[in-house]
């Protein structure tokens, strides 16, 4: 669920190569561990010796905190992916498709959030990229004309507000792009109109 301000960010190849060099370098660490074991002197975490159980289990941690700080470094560049322009407008474009065809077992209201969730996060790429990311005003005008079929059976205070908050947004995107270009908003009585 969106909660509070939301910022999307570019992915470049710029992202993928640091990951990949510091990637490289976690595991040439990892390899170094293992030619230093190979060629080390064991003795010592053999049962034989005092502290034997404390050395292998310390030798246990180091290496689970090299997958610990993999896993986090892949956990990072997934979730920096999932804030940008690309993937936002992409996985938009599938939920409005699957809302259209009827692919999702969801009641209206939950629909109507996904809605709304949906339009908050196209207005941020739209507010901030303005007319780079062109596809994001189309997605965001078919969601908008969405919007009342899954709102008018259940009119909550809620609902409203999340309705006029998406429409305030969906204004000021529009104005912070071009405040000329009227062409591509979907006004909700034309297309009540058209429906009708």
């Amino acid at each position: 669920m969106l909660t509070g301000t939301f910022e999307p960010e570019k992915f470049t190849g710029f992202d993928i190569d640091e990951f990949r060099n510091e990637m490289l370098g976690h595991n040439l660490a990892i390899k170094t561990l293992g030619v230093l074991m190979e060629h080390a002197d064991l003795e010592v975490f053999e049962n034989g010796f005092a502290d034997a159980s404390d050395y292998r289990s310390s030798l246990n941690r180091i290496v689970e905190l090299y997958i610990e700080k993999q896993e986090g470094l892949i956990d990072e560049i997934v979730s920096k992916f999932d804030q940008s322009p690309e993937s936002i407008i992409t996985d938009a474009q599938c939920e409005y498709e699957g809302i259209r065809y009827g692919r999702f077992n969801r009641s209206k209201e939950e629909t109507a959030r996904e809605i709304h969730h949906a339009i908050k996060k196209l207005n941020a790429v739209i507010t901030a990229f303005g007319d780079e990311y062109p596809k994001a005003k189309v997605v965001r005008d078919d969601f908008m004309s969405l919007k009342d079929l899954f709102s008018k059976s259940s009119p909550v205070p809620e609902r409203e507000k999340e309705k006029a908050a998406d429409q305030a947004e969906t204004a000021a995107s529009k104005n912070s792009v071009d405040p000329q270009d009227n062409s591509k908003i979907v006004t909700m009585p034309q297309v009540v109109k058209e429906q009708s």
